[in-house]
């Protein structure tokens, strides 16, 4: 029927956007942001470990040992922070995940971490 199709289709939208994921940047902050940062002399903040001018949002990452903008946690499964750039992408796998968990509940079928 068209409800397994469905089905198929979130899921492979689920993985490609879980690639994608782990391709981008979670919200960096780089030297040219410091720039534009002392150019329109916005109240950054200074990371001693970056030695670079950071946003108040930001929050050092030990693991990643970089700044990211907006950062959320750091993610063991991914490897890397979510932050201001990529937790939007995060989020949509998420609701894709919990949309196929209640078609599997709704159809009967097992959980998805049993089959």
């Amino acid at each position: 029927g068209l409800l397994p199709c469905i089905m198929v289709l979130l899921s492979l939208l689920a993985l490609c956007l879980f690639i994608v994921l782990l391709v981008m940047d979670p919200g960096t902050v780089t030297m040219k942001d410091a720039v534009e940062a002392q150019e329109e002399a916005v109240s950054w903040e200074w990371c001693e470990r970056c030695r670079l001018l950071k946003p108040p949002s930001a929050r050092h990452c030990c693991f990643c040992g970089v700044c990211v903008r907006g950062q959320h946690h750091h993610c063991v499964v991914m490897g890397q922070c979510v932050g201001e750039d990529n937790k939007n992408v995060l989020i949509s796998i998420v609701v894709i995940l919990l949309v196929l968990q209640l078609l599997n509940i709704s159809l009967g079928m097992p959980p998805l971490h049993t089959v």
